[in-house]
């Protein structure tokens, strides 16, 4: 918009120019930019729809909808045998089934070809292939509905687990020392499985993969308005894979192969009676969770093979403000980090940020470089 300033209109300074740009925008209609996003709520109607064009008994016009659903069930046994007049044990064993997640209407969305191997796209298929520019040994990710009520009920998300056994022990022990039954050493282990709930995490995974919705933003540089402009608009074919120049799409699956996480616990106690009123007890209590989930982002920026570690030119433009005159950092850098590179581990990764930090003195209230002329 022009012509608002204060040659047009004296007086009128930048701040109250702004102002009355907004004011005749509202007053005009003027839309900025116009966002609308589709789904599909069929997952044997592979259309993009918008609420108005919405026919038949699947579509629903509330908006985006899924019914997760996930079967678990459990059984256990539990007693107690006396072993002798001042020892008894709790023995016992729980097994436990989480069910792979599924949507009532069939719109879980996977893979094709599984979630370890078809997320490292047109890379390859496993870590193996990652951090290897210009190594192309997979093929672009595409995007399936799979489960119950989907185009393909025999594909699911991961692989059912079927071992989740979880042994419970316990014993109690009135020690023969300190006294007639004022002496019990207490102790246990038991374990315990975590599969179920996640409804928001599995919504953003299933429901949300690239190909099973879609959102379209209409921008002009001429006015548009509610009067001159009709909805819907453009859109994408479903399912289809995110063409390799496009950077807004995110991507998550699940490992084909998902071990149900499970929680150890341990205790052990022992408990005094001191006097008639009085007791002394001491605790130990702790706790492991392993196979826990979490997410492995294989996407990340790689510094080793694009030219930022080898060339240390980022590390050269970071000290330039602080007006050290010109660095060499070369020497340094040679003699503290070693040529063969790193592998992306979190072990060697911090042996790396080590080194180089020992390359980086504070002397004086100034940074130096060790090795290099500032």
């Amino acid at each position: 918009m022009t012509g608002i300033d204060n040659s047009t209109i004296p007086g009128l300074v930048a701040g109250n120019q702004t102002v009355a740009r907004n004011l005749l925008t509202d007053l005009a209609g003027s839309v900025a930019n116009i966002q609308q996003a589709f789904f599909m709520n069929d997952s044997k109607d592979l259309r993009f729809i918008a609420g108005p064009e919405q026919t038949g008994t699947t579509w629903d016009k509330r908006g985006k909808l899924r019914d997760l659903h996930q079967n678990e069930w459990s059984a256990f046994f539990k007693d107690d045998w006396k072993i002798g007049r001042n020892l008894t044990l709790n023995i016992g064993v729980r097994y436990e089934y989480y069910g792979v997640p599924w949507d009532k209407k069939g719109l879980a969305g996977g893979i094709i070809g599984g979630g370890t191997a078809g997320v490292f796209g047109i890379s390859g298929k496993s870590f193996a292939d990652m951090y290897q520019p210009g190594h192309l040994a997979g093929s672009l990710s595409l995007v399936e509905f799979v489960g119950k009520h989907s185009p393909n009920p025999g594909e699911q998300l991961y692989k059912d687990d079927w071992n989740n056994i979880a042994p419970a022990v316990g014993m109690s022990w009135s020690l023969p020392w300190w006294g007639k039954d004022k002496t019990v050493l207490r102790a246990g282990y038991g374990m315990s499985y975590q599969g179920g709930g996640r409804t928001f995490a599995l919504d953003g995974i299933v429901g949300g993969v690239p190909g099973v919705a879609y959102s379209n933003t209409f921008t002009s540089a001429n006015l548009v308005t509610l009067g001159n402009f009709t909805l819907p608009l453009s859109r994408i074919t479903p399912l289809q894979p995110a063409p390799l120049t496009e950077r807004t799409q995110n991507l998550s699956t699940f490992e084909e192969s998902v071990a149900t996480p499970y929680i150890q616990n341990w205790n052990l106690e022992l408990q005094h009676q001191l006097a008639n009123n009085l007791t002394f007890e001491a605790r130990y209590i702790g706790s492991k969770g392993t196979r826990l989930f979490g997410g492995i982002p294989v996407n990340i920026a790689n510094i080793f093979e694009n030219g930022i570690v080898g060339g240390l030119d980022l590390l050269n433009r970071v000290f330039t403000p602080l007006q050290l005159g010109p660095v060499d950092l070369q020497p340094a850098v040679d003699r503290e980090l070693p040529e063969e590179g790193f592998l992306l581990e979190a072990d060697r990764l911090n042996e790396f940020v080590d080194k180089l930090m020992r390359v980086l003195e504070v002397g004086d209230g100034r940074p130096r470089l060790v090795g290099a002329v500032l």
